[in-house]
């Protein structure tokens, strides 16, 4: 082999390299503020029928539990959840969804520290009255 073709080839090996360097541009670095602030989505939990899903999420300021259809992402309901501390979000059976949330509180008749209770509450995720205002406030978003 020629000591010009070996060049040729290794010159071809370079470029085919550099081109591909010059066309992956690095994505412009995101702000400081993407760091700082919280994930949208805490928790998700799809329905045993694998049709609903229900996630603990923020929306603006406010965090919500929500029960949307995975077909067409409708909204099928929801309640706002404040300040409550979430633990888990499980599914009962294909209808109703269990949030799973904690409490601080100083038992009752007893003088000591404050003690986490578990609680858990059955939600049908069907509009209730919060639902529709909480459906109303997430399509102004």
């Amino acid at each position: 082999m020629s000591p010009l073709r070996t060049i040729s080839r290794a010159g071809l090996v370079w470029l085919a390299g550099a081109v591909a360097i010059a066309q992956t541009q690095a994505a412009p670095a995101p702000s400081i503020e993407a760091y700082g602030r919280l994930p949208t989505i805490e928790m998700a939990a799809l329905s045993p029928d694998g049709t609903k899903l229900a996630t603990v999420q923020t929306v603006g300021a406010e965090r919500v539990l929500a029960v949307s259809s995975i077909d067409d992402g409708k909204l099928l309901g929801g309640v706002r959840l404040a300040e409550i501390k979430m633990r888990g979000l499980i599914w009962a059976d294909d209808r109703h969804v269990l949030p799973i949330w904690v409490s601080s509180e100083t038992p009752f008749d007893y003088d000591g520290p404050k003690v986490e209770y578990a609680l858990i509450q059955s939600y049908d995720g069907t509009p209730t009255a919060y639902g529709e205002g909480l459906r109303r406030h997430l399509a102004r978003r």
